[in-house]
């Protein structure tokens, strides 16, 4: 068992971070001690995990309690799980094309710049006053 403490540092996470999450829900299977601490088995934490890497890939709160409620209805929720998560993978790999696009730019720039300053360049390839 591991308190708020040790989670927040196993998971890069705030105390106040594993708290709020935990306040609102979102980690079903946390328990409390006998001093009423929060205390995380392995599947506490596993949902905490998955909560993070959800928050991770833009998933708003409100969503992400919504998924896990609709996980805590069993079977009869699948497909709306199923959708839920689908959405958001289609976005994450929408955001990574973009970002692939963004990459690509920035090293054409790079090479733009690495070539004149190793041609020794008088002129600066990206400057319209120059041109």
């Amino acid at each position: 068992m591991l308190t708020v403490k040790k989670v927040a540092q196993k998971l890069n996470l705030t105390e106040y971070t594993v708290r709020y999450y935990t306040n609102l829900g979102l980690v079903p299977t946390v328990k409390r001690n006998s001093q009423n601490e929060r205390i995380f088995d392995h599947d506490a934490l596993e949902w905490l995990r998955g909560c993070k890497m959800l928050r991770s890939t833009g998933m708003s709160i409100k969503q992400i309690k919504q998924y896990v409620d609709l996980c805590k209805m069993g079977t009869d929720s699948i497909n709306e799980r199923f959708q839920m998560i689908k959405d958001e993978r289609d976005l994450a790999i929408q955001r990574v094309t973009e970002a692939q696009r963004n990459l690509q730019f920035l090293n054409e720039k790079v090479n733009i710049y690495k070539q004149a300053i190793d041609n020794h360049d008088d002129v600066d390839p990206l400057n319209p006053n120059e041109h």
